[in-house]
């Protein structure tokens, strides 16, 4: 069962659609190990964007909840509600309200646009994340909690109120560390449309050394840090 969800996790952490997994025979680019840049308290210039600004100023407020925030007409009316995976790790379905209690892999996620910049939120309790990169920057805001990420090749702390720039590119990892909830809004700046993304996780990068490296790399700060094996090793719940 960790193994099964495990993988199956890995696939949305964070806001990976099942659509952007398919394998194809694309050169495998080098990533950068971690982003050059840290959290902060303030919006990064990167990911000024006035739709993402909009939920956050609601999130800020409380105008927003995890129970009444809304899905845009970009996106599909049966893909707007909450949504995790069942007890067998393999099939989605509703997660009431965004209620991690609601979910046996302990972590939900919400579509929330696809136009003009793809952004969404995620409500998670104590688990991991696989490490992976894309070549679109994603932005981070923290809505609720606290935890680490790797940032500028360590791991960081990050909590309620900070950005995070992640560059294109780059390997990020963001596993929620304690058992209260961790609610991530995310976005990516001025790219639309989830059928034009591209991720890679490790098993992605097999035969290709620079990308290997970065990823074991990882692995290694993971170690350093956490004492956390690589992912798929670890039942943070």
């Amino acid at each position: 069962m960790k193994t099964t969800l495990a993988i199956a996790i890995s696939t949305l952490l964070i806001g990976a659609p099942l659509s952007a997994l398919a394998k194809d025979h694309s050169p495998v680019p080098t990533p950068l190990t971690s982003s050059t840049y840290a959290p902060q308290w303030t919006i990064p210039a990167e990911c000024k964007d006035p739709l993402a600004e909009k939920y956050i100023a609601g999130l800020q407020s409380g105008k927003f909840t995890l129970a009444n925030i809304k899905a845009d007409d970009t996106i599909a009316k049966d893909k707007r509600n909450w949504l995790t995976f069942d007890d067998s790790g393999k099939n989605v379905v509703e997660c009431k309200d965004g209620d991690i209690k609601n979910s046996p892999s302990n972590y939900c996620w919400k579509e929330l646009s696809d136009s003009p910049s793809v952004m969404g939120i995620v409500s998670m309790g104590k688990t991991d994340h696989a490490p992976h990169f894309h070549p679109q920057g994603e932005c981070y805001y923290i809505a609720d909690g606290k935890t680490e990420t790797l940032a500028q090749n360590q791991m960081q702390t990050i909590e309620k109120g900070q950005y995070f720039f992640i560059n294109d590119y780059a390997i990020h990892n963001i596993p929620n560390l304690n058992d209260e909830k961790l609610t991530i809004f995310y976005w990516y700046p001025g790219d639309a449309n989830w059928g034009s993304f591209k991720y890679y996780w490790k098993s992605d990068v097999e035969n290709h050394q620079p990308a290997e490296a970065a990823f074991d790399k990882v692995d290694v700060i993971r170690q350093a840090a956490w004492g956390f094996g690589p992912y798929g090793t670890e039942n943070l719940k």
